[in-house]
């Protein structure tokens, strides 16, 4: 009888929890369909409940740093923000970064300000963390497609074939086998 937010969910999480929402006749709510964004929060609520945007309870940091010398990459950043926290990926939305090497990315709110606190280098680039605001925020300019598929296995090369729509023989080719030998006095 009240609403609950979830953490941040991959496309595939918010496909089940919106599902589940629909079978149990409960009001879905998700952050990402606002902001264009793959991963998002997920509000679930009764029939009574008004939806805030500020409800979602995400704040946006922009990374602050030398561009002129150096780049942020995704891998970088999402590896310090995991591991020089010390949180799990769920608290964590997309990580944007733009043609002129701006970088944000959204962070539940309650943790934004130890980010700020806590980050000081990515790699071994010196960085300073801020909140900007939602006019300031940068849009992500991918587009994502969705698509289910149906395997008869879960082998490579049909898995492979299926997603690329490639004949078996053609996904084959890019797949090695390795085989693995016992000594035979192992055994």
């Amino acid at each position: 009888y009240s609403p609950y937010l979830t953490d941040f969910l991959n496309p595939r999480e918010i496909q089940i929890v919106k599902d589940l929402a629909n079978y149990y006749n409960l009001k879905f709510f998700v952050s990402s369909t606002f902001d264009n964004e793959e991963y998002g929060r997920v509000i679930l609520a009764p029939d009574y409940y008004e939806l805030d945007e500020d409800d979602f309870e995400i704040k946006r940091l922009e990374i602050s740093y030398a561009r002129q010398f150096n780049k942020l990459t995704h891998p970088k950043v999402l590896g310090a923000l995991i591991n020089q926290l010390g949180l799990d990926r769920q608290v964590f939305g997309d990580i944007i970064l733009d043609e002129e090497g701006r970088v944000q990315f959204s962070i539940a709110s309650h943790l934004a300000s130890y980010a700020i606190m806590t980050i000081t280098k990515i790699g071994n680039v010196s960085v300073t963390l801020k909140e900007v605001s939602k006019d300031d925020w940068i849009s992500n300019q991918e587009n994502y497609s969705q698509s289910f598929v149906l395997l008869s296995s879960m082998r490579l090369d049909n898995v492979l074939a299926t997603v690329l729509n490639l004949s078996r023989s053609n996904a084959l080719k890019p797949v090695s086998y390795t085989h693995l030998t016992l000594p035979t006095n192992s055994l």
